[in-house]
Order: structure tokens, then C-alpha cells, then sequence
């Protein structure tokens, strides 16, 4: 995993990026496909944030280096992944920012969904799993239900929701007896 990290280094190194140059546009979308390349070989949920966080401030420093369809997807991984750092301000901009740049990327609501709920907006975080618990995500056709409970389900593997902060635990068993 450490070698994942140092080989995105290295890449961005190879294209000289970094603050003080400014390169072509399909330089900087070469990095951003590696580094993308790079998170897919990672299965850890910390470094995957740290991942598309320099993937989405590439894309944010050189306009027009991808689609705002990507990008959006790009905020909404973002937003997942900072669940697991505990970044959860962080998770519920990214996810706002994600949707704000392209809605039709429908599966980040599961993040916009966990980012309430991590920020205690308990009523906001309901509304969303009462709205779409019942729906298909466009992307893959999967029920959002399943998304849902599998989110809770990594979150709880990963030690993000435990049982020693009550309030969290108790607000999502209250949404998994809503979903099932």
C-alpha cells in the first residue's frame, strides 16, 4: 500500500506536476487515470481517500482535465472514502459538491445519506433513506437498499460505527429497521 502511494509520487514527479508548473491538460488527465489505476490495486479505505483527494484537486487546478460527469463521480468517492478517515463534514461537502456538478450520478445520495447522518442531521439523513430505499441506483440497477446496508455494513467492519458512540448506532439501527 505504501508502494502505491510512492509509485503516484513518482508518476507525478515523471510528468513534472506539481504547484509551480503548469502542465497540458492531457497531463494532467494521464495522472488522474493513473492515480485512478493506482486506488483500483489499493483495498485500503484510508488510502483510497487519499487518492481522490489528489485526484479531485488535479481535476480542480486543471479545468477541463475530465467531464463534470467524472468529476462528480470522482467527489462522490471522495465523499465515501472520507468516512473511514472520519472526515465527516469533509464526506457531506464532497457528496453536495458531487451531486451539485452532475445529479444524474444518483448513487452519491448513499454518501449525501451518511454524511447527515455523521453530522447528526438525523431528519435529513432519513428523508433520504426513506426516498430512495425503494429505488434502483441508474448506475448499476442495484436496489439502494443493498447500497445502504452494505455502507452500514463497511463502516461497521472498519470501526466508523460502534456501539460506543450510541447516538450513531442507535440512529442507524432505527434506519435498518426503516430499509428492511
Amino acid at each position: 500500500q505504501c508502494g502505491l502511494l510512492k509509485s503516484k509520487e513518482l508518476y507525478k514527479k515523471l510528468l513534472n506536476i506539481n504547484k509551480n508548473i503548469n502542465p497540458n491538460n492531457q497531463d494532467a488527465a494521464k495522472l488522474i487515470t493513473t492515480i485512478k489505476l493506482l486506488s483500483g490495486m489499493d483495498y485500503s479505505f484510508q488510502n483510497k481517500e487519499a487518492f481522490y483527494s489528489e485526484i479531485v484537486d488535479i481535476a480542480n487546478n486543471y479545468k477541463n482535465s475530465q467531464s463534470q460527469h467524472d468529476l462528480s463521480i470522482d467527489y462522490g468517492n471522495l465523499a465515501f472514502y472520507s468516512f473511514f478517515v472520519k472526515k465527516f463534514n469533509n464526506a457531506l461537502d464532497y457528496a453536495i459538491k458531487g451531486l451539485e456538478l452532475d445529479s444524474t450520478n444518483d448513487y452519491i445520495y448513499t454518501n449525501l445519506a451518511l454524511g447527515y447522518l455523521f453530522t447528526n442531521k438525523f431528519d435529513k439523513a432519513e428523508e433520504i433513506y426513506n426516498g430512495f430505499k425503494d429505488k434502483a441506483r441508474t448506475d448499476n440497477q442495484i436496489p439502494f437498499k443493498e447500497s445502504f446496508l452494505k455502507d452500514f455494513n463497511d463502516l461497521e467492519t472498519n470501526g466508523i460505527i460502534t456501539r460506543e458512540d450510541s447516538v450513531i448506532y442507535e440512529e442507524v439501527e432505527k434506519i435498518r429497521n426503516v430499509i428492511l
